[in-house]
């Protein structure tokens, strides 16, 4: 099987955005004012690749507005036409709970999505195929072929957003045993990391309490968790040798998504970027909302320079292709800024790839 993933479209209405108005000038700047031609460029690929089913694993609007969700639908209708199964797992920005702003308007509460909307809504992205629900989260499992399941945990819920409830993880377990019983591989997806991947990314990006279904995934033979949610394009190990491969948002360079490639003793991931006319003008777009923050933070433009280069290819995944050493990286990592101690989490990742990976002797 060939299975597709992307993370965190963050789709807005275009007459919402502006370039002006929108955006820049931080390290995790995403071009969201070319999000309509991202997005489309992504779903042209799509058509093109033709997987046997794509994985989104949340924040697929940019505010969680009702009219963004509709408006992605309209989008993703062609891949439902082409019979492209599509699964869908909700993400903070895309529920009435965590709901974002665009540009520091209030969200309406007619525009705002419950949960048993986001699941009516995209019915038929996942929650209308589920063989199973999870009443008190929009947690479900559903088949990705005869002996292949999807075990999407939501954390997003209202009562407890960000954190693994007791029930959700007795849930999760119950499916598991189903899974073994019926001899099936199972491939887990998330919103939220299980694994911390950067040491300055744990508070509001780990899912809060969710050691205990790391464990599980770790003892039931869990192929992988599929995650997003920090925009950064990583890959981690736990201590017991358990993958978590977490996607860089669509919408920051090189608008990348995965592909995960599953054989009878084995499965492989790479990613690929996306090509769209737009594209150079919206990496600038990143580039110099980076640029933009660490001349403010840092003070002078070869650092400033130094850190937007440095910011993009760790986003990418691509650590093996920065510079290793230098004065500049010592001088720059020896302060006790933000931006500094950035750098310095950056340079403790031993300037890894995170964009391939392979296992074998499943």
């Amino acid at each position: 099987m060939m299975i597709c993933i992307a993370s965190d479209l963050h789709y807005a209405l275009p007459e919402a955005i502006s370039i002006d108005a929108y955006g820049g000038g931080t390290v995790d700047s995403k071009a969201t004012p070319y999000g309509e031609a991202i997005t489309d460029a992504f779903l042209q690929q799509m058509l093109r690749t033709r997987p046997d089913a794509l994985l989104l694993t949340g924040d697929l609007s940019l505010s969680g507005r009702r009219s963004e969700h509709e408006a992605l639908l309209e989008k993703l209708a062609v891949l439902r036409e082409a019979g492209i199964p599509l699964f869908v797992l909700p993400g903070n920005h895309d529920l009435r709970g965590g709901a974002a702003s665009v540009r520091g308007a209030a969200l309406d509460a007619a525009e705002r999505v419950s949960p048993a909307e986001f699941a009516r809504l995209y019915e038929d992205y996942g929650f209308g195929a589920a063989a199973a629900r999870h009443e008190a989260s929009l947690s479900y499992r559903a088949a990705l072929g005869p002996a292949l399941w999807l075990l999407a945990v939501d954390v997003n819920t209202e009562a407890a957003p960000g954190r693994l409830q007791q029930e959700t993880l007795r849930w999760a377990e119950a499916q598991l045993r189903a899974a073994a019983e019926a001899g099936a591989r199972v491939i887990a997806l998330s919103h939220q990391n299980l694994l911390a991947h950067n040491r300055l990314f744990r508070d509001g990006y780990t899912v809060q309490d969710g050691e205990a279904l790391l464990r599980l995934y770790e003892t039931r033979g869990v192929l992988c968790n599929l995650s997003g949610h920090m925009h950064i394009q990583h890959m981690e190990e736990s201590e017991a040798g358990f993958w978590e491969l977490a996607s860089s948002s669509l919408l920051t360079h090189p608008f990348q998504y995965g592909t995960l490639e599953l054989r009878a003793d084995g499965f492989s991931y790479h990613t690929e970027a996306l090509r769209f006319p737009e594209e150079a003008a919206a990496r600038r777009y990143i580039w110099e909302g980076a640029y933009r923050q660490a001349l403010r933070d840092l003070g002078e433009a070869g650092a400033a320079r130094f850190f937007a280069d440095v910011n993009e290819a760790y986003f990418a995944g691509c650590g093996e292709e920065m510079p290793q050493s230098g004065a500049l990286w010592d001088a720059l990592c020896a302060g006790e800024g933000f931006l500094n101690r950035y750098l310095r989490s950056i340079r403790d990742d031993a300037f890894r790839d995170h964009r391939t990976y392979e296992k074998t002797g499943l």
